[in-house]
């Protein structure tokens, strides 16, 4: 505080005069709302302190001295409580991509159906396989097998085959999968299903190298399927004789189905046959 008059810290009606450090005993009495004007003399003895500004220093420190005391108080008595009821957050995991995963790396179950399970058919001389048929005049192999394939996830298959003297023959297959959380749609099913082929102990000792030469949409009769397509390197004592493969599944509108043709060449001048007669399989 500045020197000067002030109200009388005492609460007497009167104005005290403060020379900047303490309280004089020079009084007027407070006969107005103003202080008095001028400066008293010199050398009168001090007054009381005035209990306005005694008060903060002392109240203020101790206030804060006893808000730290409390504080520390309720730490303490967390801290049990901090280390009974910890919740640990999981450690950070990879960051997530919108990318849709790849099919080359199918789920490694391999499935096995029932090939001689056939399902009724037109007795015609088409290829009938799950809801897909083939005309006769577009079969591309000439004999006519057992129902039997070399892809064995296969169900009621229709075979057109061309004999080998070693080895697995070269074929033309129709048939049908089930519909399930292994085979969720026709892309990564076509890719599982070839991936299980390179897979088949019963063809090789070691899975055979599988190069993808094509992988696009092929509808069948305006319902939508994919074909995979791509070429064998055999792996160790190989067992097929086989050079390519081809897997086209087809949404043929069954809930609980999907018709698959499955090809296989032995010849390079087998290919464009194949391809030809994919083209031509339509819904029965």
């Amino acid at each position: 505080m500045r020197p000067g008059w002030y109200p009388d810290p005492t609460g007497a009606p009167a104005w005290r005069w403060f020379d900047g450090q303490r309280w004089t005993a020079v009084a007027v009495a407070r006969d107005s709302n103003l202080p008095p004007t001028g400066i008293p003399p010199a050398g009168q003895p001090p007054g009381p302190l005035p209990p306005a500004l005694d008060r903060p220093r002392g109240t203020g420190w101790l206030v804060l001295v006893l808000a730290l005391i409390l504080a520390a108080g309720v730490l303490l008595s967390l801290a049990p409580l901090r280390h009974k009821y910890r919740i640990t957050l999981p450690p950070p995991g990879p960051a997530e991509t919108s990318q849709a995963p790849e099919p080359s790396r199918p789920a490694a179950t391999c499935q096995i159906g029932v090939a001689p399970d056939r399902s009724f058919h037109p007795g015609d001389d088409a290829l009938y396989g799950g809801r897909l048929r083939l005309p006769a005049e577009e079969i591309p192999y000439s004999a006519r097998s057992a129902p039997t394939t070399v892809l064995r996830a296969l169900s009621d298959v229709a075979s057109a085959q061309e004999p080998a003297t070693t080895g697995r023959p070269a074929e033309f297959s129709l048939g049908e999968i089930r519909r399930t959380a292994v085979y969720p749609d026709p892309q990564v099913s076509a890719r599982l299903l070839l991936d299980c082929l390179t897979r088949d102990p019963r063809l090789y000792d070691t899975p055979a190298s599988l190069t993808i030469t094509s992988q696009r949409p092929l509808p069948v009769s305006q319902r939508p399927g994919a074909l995979l397509a791509g070429s064998l390197s055999p792996g160790q004592n190989s067992r097929t004789g086989l050079t390519t493969v081809a897997v086209l599944v087809v949404d043929d509108g069954r809930p609980d189905r999907w018709s698959v043709v499955f090809a296989s060449t032995r010849q390079a001048g087998d290919h464009e046959r194949v391809l030809a007669a994919l083209a031509q399989v339509r819904i029965a």
